[in-house]
């Protein structure tokens, strides 16, 4: 038995079926990926921020720490903590420092406070010399 062919309107109205269940399938999908993207924007967002607020609050513990026993200058440091001690510029610094130290630089007072928190300890404290106004190259550690 021959198949019988679709009239022209019964085609057109199959197409458009498929078209309306096709565009609805990648509406959806659209809508879904859309949804994806954005929660997960959010989530990175989010923990992108609290990265940065532990570093923040462990600066200030090590601080209230280290107070409670030394007179630090009245002002808030440069936090820096050391990750290859090589790289250093100074040598007499990177003698002084190891990996994972933190490094408290207390400019106007010309101090500089290091502080190992494998042992919880203050290592080394550091008078700084100003930048010669002459040459403008750091005079470095005395």
């Amino acid at each position: 038995m021959a198949r019988k062919q679709p009239s022209p309107e019964e085609l057109s109205t199959t197409r458009r079926w498929r078209w309306r269940i096709g565009g609805k399938i990648v509406t959806t999908v659209l809508v879904l990926l859309c949804f994806c993207l954005a929660g997960s924007s959010v989530y990175f967002y989010r923990n992108s921020k609290a990265v940065g607020d532990d570093a923040s609050v462990m600066h200030a513990e090590i601080i209230d720490k280290i107070s409670s026993v030394l007179v630090l200058p009245d002002e808030a440091p440069t936090v820096i903590t050391v990750v290859d001690r090589q790289r250093l510029s100074n040598q007499q610094l990177a003698q002084r420092v190891h990996n994972g130290d933190v490094v408290f630089i207390f400019s106007d007072a010309n101090k500089l406070v290091i502080y190992r928190p494998d042992i919880e300890k203050v290592v080394d404290i550091l008078s700084v010399q100003a930048p010669s106004a002459t040459n403008g190259e750091p005079a470095g550690v005395p």
